[in-house]
């Protein structure tokens, strides 16, 4: 069919971004007295502002073209709220994305006064390579003000409509998404929702003219504030929301073109057309790419040494330009001969490369931890915004491979693409595999000598691995080794002074990143008279309990297991004694999740020698287990601000 791979390429247009439609429940600028009276929210005497209703429409015609009407009325209750107040309109740059329109604002104070915000208040930002936003300035605006704000959206983009939340970082007291689609389009509906609808209804083979179309309506009503917590995947994971994708629509009369069959008609189907598949399997258009490569092979190369060459010479010879994307926007060589691009170009040229030397990779499609959720039992790709490739060893290895940072290494991905799992694209057998950060670990051992005034001095001995490594190489490509010191070791301590220092094994990626350096910290410790008040842990991997809060809805996601370990030997200035030493602790999460030793001695030199450990094997916590995580952190903290009293003898 020649439409099909126009089709196909269609997948990739829906970008997942903050967009709405919609109808209303008042009509604009018919405000109750009791709204504009309102001082405090009766659901939440907390909120600094409620969305008093948001209302949307989508409408698709029989030929694809969507229309989006929103209007959404706020209720502010404090000045500061305003950057709550969500005035911040996104939407697709791209040609028959999104063409924004008829945007009006206004406002009205609680005199019942009202005003227009003027188009000089509106500004456009970009907040990605191929999104930009409308933000909007309302100016001396006023406690207890309501504001209104409407606008249409028109796309041509039929494949993924636009998803519709029902839950923000301030309370909504109604939202109403309705659809009204020509029965030529028919989508999936995907329902994130912990909550019951307060309207939900579905209406079909409504006559108009010569087409069929339905309506489906969804409201919530009394939705509380989801607050956004630390460690946590992405907020928009766990607001109440609903997601369209199209499953089928009429390319002809009795004809209806089955959009997400299954995720081995898609596999087969994107290997196929010269938009993806064609970009690695068609030599033609890696041709230059290969040339320079094919040099650095050599006979009795074993696939992992393959895997190594394909990925440094990648990294090293193309770019990235900061874009996650998943289609190609040029042939890789065109790519290649610019020397940048994006994800898929720079991991595509890797396909390309390994498959020409015979080795068995895939591409793997990937959410980033921003994009949102993947949805497994939908086969759709637009869920997707970034991919990597895979390597299958034999049977039961395989190891993925990242071009987008020139400093990571076989194996290792950038954090954003650690979400869980991807989605590989075996066009004979397509397979979704969870994909785990490697461990990252950070090691300080350290002697120094405190003196009487207070400073110490000595030298230190630095170990990172993992992810950390490799931000860390990555940085020392803008900035001098003891500026990076200065940024990353002890950054308590604004007066010390470094020397000496020598940093080894750069450019082995698979190895720890090593730091040795002489330092002085002045003001290290307090003195009065015969005392001296010293805390010994000068860094840490964790200084500060992120943990707040006593309880937590939301689970805790780290992107990846860690550990650290600090062990300092401190001579004391001659005739100071400590007064006591700290007692040792230990404590281990449930199911070995995470373990804390600290051990404080003194050795038959008088040396006062510390041993600070603790890991976190279990990247995912669920709020039930927040409780034991939070006292967790607090010990170590605890044991990071110890205080030593020094006694002159």
């Amino acid at each position: 069919m020649p439409y099909k791979n126009t089709l196909l390429s269609l997948f990739f247009l829906g970008s997942s971004i903050l967009a709405f439609s919609q109808k209303s429940v008042y009509d604009w600028g018919d405000i109750p007295d009791d709204d504009l009276q309102m001082t405090v929210y009766p659901l939440d005497s907390t909120a600094s502002a409620v969305v008093l209703q948001d209302n949307g429409n989508i409408n698709v015609d029989p030929y694809g073209k969507v229309v989006f009407n929103r209007y959404r009325r706020i209720k502010v209750f404090n000045e500061n709220a305003f950057e709550k107040s969500n005035l911040f309109i996104p939407y697709r740059e791209r040609k028959g994305a999104d063409e924004l329109r008829d945007l009006d604002v206004q406002i009205t104070t609680p005199d019942g006064r009202t005003r227009k915000v003027k188009s000089d208040n509106v500004f456009t930002e970009r907040l990605s390579r191929n999104v930009l936003a409308k933000k909007i300035f309302v100016p001396n605006l006023q406690k207890g003000s309501i504001i209104e704000y409407r606008y249409k959206m028109r796309s041509d983009d039929f494949i993924s409509l636009h998803e519709w939340y029902f839950q923000e970082e301030i309370p909504i007291r109604w939202s109403e998404l309705n659809l009204y689609s020509s029965d030529n389009f028919q989508f999936v509906v995907i329902a994130n929702t912990n909550r019951l609808f307060a309207l939900k209804d579905s209406v079909e083979n409504i006559q108009k003219g010569n087409y069929l179309f339905y309506s489906k309506r969804w409201a919530m009503a009394n939705v509380p504030a989801l607050h956004s917590e630390p460690y946590i995947t992405s907020i928009d994971e766990y607001r109440n929301f609903i997601k369209f994708q199209l499953r089928s629509f009429n390319i002809a009369s009795f004809i209806r073109y089955p959009i997400s069959a299954s995720w081995k008609q898609i596999a087969r189907d994107l290997e196929k057309i010269d938009e993806f598949g064609g970009q690695y399997n068609d030599t033609l258009n890696f041709k230059r790419l290969w040339t320079a490569f094919a040099p650095q092979l050599v006979s009795d190369d074993s696939t992992l040494q393959k895997a190594e060459k394909a990925l440094k010479f990648v990294a090293s010879n193309m770019k990235w330009d900061g874009s996650y994307q998943v289609l190609p926007e040029s042939t890789l060589d065109s790519a290649f001969l610019k020397k940048t691009g994006n994800s898929s170009e720079l991991n595509l040229a890797l396909v390309a490369l390994l498959r020409k030397c015979g080795v068995k990779v895939y591409p793997l499609l990937l959410s980033t931890r921003d994009n949102g959720a993947m949805y497994r039992g939908q086969p759709f790709v637009p869920q997707f915004n970034s991919l990597v490739a895979i390597v299958k060893k034999d049977s039961t290895t395989s190891f993925v491979l990242d071009a987008t940072d020139p400093y990571l290494p076989v194996n290792h991905l950038r954090s954003l693409h650690y979400h869980g799992s991807g989605w590989m694209l075996d066009p004979k057998q397509p397979a979704w595999l969870n994909i785990t950060a490697p461990e990252s670990a950070h090691f300080w051992y350290g002697k120094l000598t405190l003196r009487e005034d207070g400073d110490l001095s000595g030298s230190f001995q630095m170990q990172v691995t993992g992810n950390i490594a490799a931000e860390w190489r990555s940085e020392l490509d803008t900035i001098k080794t003891e500026e990076l010191l200065r940024e990353k070791f002890a950054v308590k301590h604004a007066d010390i002074v470094f020397d000496s220092i020598e940093f080894s094994r750069l450019h082995d990626l698979d190895q720890p990143l090593s730091i040795r350096f002489a330092c002085n910290i002045s003001g290290a410790s307090q003195v009065a008279n015969d005392f001296i008040y010293l805390q010994p842990v000068v860094d840490f991997f964790i200084l500060e309990n992120p943990f707040k809060s006593l309880e937590r809805q939301l689970p805790v996601e780290f992107v990846m297991p860690f550990k650290a370990q600090y062990v300092l030997d401190v001579n004391l200035p001659e005739g100071y004694v400590v007064e006591e030493l700290p007692s040792p602790a230990r404590i281990n999460l449930p199911d070995n999740a995470g373990k804390m030793s600290f051990s404080c001695s003194r050795n038959a030199l008088g040396v006062i020698q510390i041993n600070l450990r603790m890991n976190i094997s279990k990247t995912t916590f669920k709020p039930s287990e927040y409780g034991a995580l939070r006292q967790f952190f607090e010990l170590v903290i605890e044991k990071t601000q110890m205080q030593l009293v020094l006694k002159k003898g």
